[in-house]
């Protein structure tokens, strides 16, 4: 991934993350497997908006998600949030962080009814988060987040 490069500090910095699962082939197995490897990305403004991460099955997507989150902790490089590193943040700072950045996990076989049409799963979703002020900016937004598919 890359760094999205700005003046201004960042919102979400995601700098350089490894994940690493231990274990892998079983409690007893000594193996490893990496999830994540150097993964950056930087995400500017403080409005609220709709991001997208895309990838294939297995690709690390949901992982990065939890660690972005805070409920996996990254094995390397960090995580901040308006500056500072989500790992350091305290219980009351952790739950606000997580009202504000909300993940909408997809799971293709219960969350979406294959007779919606995918404008209609994601217009539920800039409704329920106020992501845009009329109709117009909700589809361009929309729009926007299915041209990076």
């Amino acid at each position: 991934m890359t760094n999205v490069v700005h003046s201004a500090a960042p919102l979400l910095d995601v700098q350089h993350v490894r994940k690493v699962f231990s274990g892998a082939g079983g409690l007893l197995s000594n193996q490893e497997v990496v999830a994540l490897d150097d993964v950056s990305l930087a995400l500017q403004g403080d409005q609220a908006k709709l991001i997208t991460i895309v990838g294939e099955s297995g690709s690390g997507k949901s992982t990065l998600a939890r660690c972005i989150l805070g409920l996996t902790p990254v094995t390397d490089g960090s995580v901040r949030y308006r500056g500072k590193e989500i790992s350091q943040m305290s219980r009351a700072e952790l739950l606000e962080y997580r009202r504000a950045v909300q993940p909408v996990f997809q799971d293709p076989y219960s969350t979406y009814n294959p007779f919606y049409r995918i404008d209609r799963v994601l217009n539920m979703i800039v409704r329920k988060f106020k992501l845009a002020g009329s109709k117009g900016e909700a589809d361009k937004l929309i729009d926007e987040a299915l041209r990076a598919v």
